[in-house]
């Protein structure tokens, strides 16, 4: 008698637990390979650290990784190449970026849970806590839910491009020594 296997079971994320794609790394690799060789990174809610390993990949100077969650921040911890020059942060984000020291980073990627931006103020802390460890041209990349919303200013950033993947919108802004009334970004459409 020939009996089929069950099917094996997939393995389905957590929701609020959304990695960057394969479609969306791409083209945010793509948009920023001009700045990215010899640029210090900081990779927020890393994960398993995609976008920092694929800067790592295009020559990034240094590489700092956040993640809360001690399972992947050891195996991303595994995953750096031999003597990359990296670093995994074990952390709260928010705690991380108040307390950080050293030299500021030029290109920043934060992928938080989107639960958190439902969270009230969360995007305005999250957004004042990174200005403070940014390059004076630093680019800043944020990853939010096209669901909802978001209406936080960016002072000091200009609101560059936005790219809507599925449920999630890549937007990107740009620093700018500029105190012009109206030229900070803000996290909503651009």
């Amino acid at each position: 008698m020939n009996k089929k296997r069950p099917p094996t079971p997939v393995k389905i994320s957590p929701p609020e637990l959304r990695p960057v794609g394969a479609r969306a790394l791409k083209s945010t690799i793509d948009t920023l390979r001009p700045y990215i060789y010899g640029a210090r990174i900081l990779d927020l809610y890393a994960g398993l650290g995609r976008f920092g390993l694929e800067a790592l990949a295009e020559e990034a100077a240094h590489v700092e990784f956040v993640e809360r969650d001690k399972k992947s921040a050891k195996t991303l911890q595994e995953a750096l190449p031999k003597g990359a020059k990296a670093e995994v942060h074990c952390a709260d984000v928010i705690e991380f970026l108040k307390k950080a020291t050293g030299a500021p980073f030029d290109i920043i990627f934060a992928d938080p849970p989107f639960p958190l931006w439902e969270e009230e103020n969360f995007g305005h802390e999250l957004v004042t806590a990174i200005k403070r460890v940014t390059s004076a041209d630093a680019i800043l990349m944020i990853k939010a839910p096209s669901r909802i919303e978001i209406t936080v200013r960016v002072p000091e950033f200009l609101a560059w491009k936005q790219k809507e993947y599925g449920e999630s919108n890549l937007l990107f802004f740009r620093r700018t020594e500029s105190e012009e009334p109206g030229t900070p970004g803000a996290l909503n459409p651009l």
